[in-house]
């Protein structure tokens, strides 16, 4: 009688488990700007943009509107009905146009089984949303975080990545030696850095 009970409760546990079970990913997180239409958009435009677009891997997004990045990635263990993803986008500061400031974005995304790849991306539209500092992008499924990634905007609007930092430099080295100092405060570089 009491090995009955056992097996029968390790049947219902078992079950139990396959019911509730989690996504996971498989495979590489394709991360970086979407590499789409090159055409210069005026703020509230969009382009239509395919879903297999090819993703160029950087962590440097360009100060550009329509510029779209963010990651790529395939789930495993999709069931329509289990709980859904919550994405969560971490911003810099977006100020409105009404004046308030958006600290964070939280999306509810359902699980779709037969969906190929999901995809967790910002496009900038508005020029408000162009800001620099950084974007952290986090996929959760409950409490249960799946994959995460960092997102820089440029500091200026001619960086793309280490151009804006070659441009300090020699800007910067050049008045140290205008003013025949090799080391500056650390007041003064700031001040400096603000410039570009």
């Amino acid at each position: 009688m009491h090995l009955t009970r056992l097996s029968a409760l390790a049947a219902l546990m078992m079950i139990s488990g396959l019911a509730s079970a989690e996504v996971r990913i498989e495979g590489p997180v394709e991360f970086g700007v979407f590499e789409g239409p090159k055409a210069e958009l005026q703020s509230g435009e969009r382009v239509l943009r395919r879903s297999n677009e090819q993703i160029q891997a950087t962590t440097v997004v360009p100060a550009k509107l329509g510029t779209k990045f963010g990651l790529r990635y395939q789930l495993l263990g999709k069931v329509a009905e289990d709980t859904p993803l919550t994405l969560l986008y971490f911003t810099p500061g977006i100020r409105t146009a009404d004046g308030q400031r958006h600290d964070k974005f939280e999306v509810t995304q359902k699980l779709v089984p037969g969906a190929p790849q999901d995809v967790m991306a910002y496009e900038f539209t508005e020029s408000h949303e162009v800001v620099p500092g950084e974007w952290r992008f986090m996929v959760f499924q409950g409490d249960r975080l799946l994959t995460q990634k960092s997102f820089y905007r440029a500091l200026n609007r001619y960086s793309h990545g280490v151009v804006g930092l070659r441009r300090f430099d020699i800007a910067f080295s050049s008045y140290a030696k205008s003013r025949r100092r090799r080391y500056l405060s650390r007041a003064t570089r700031c001040r400096w850095m603000q410039r570009f």
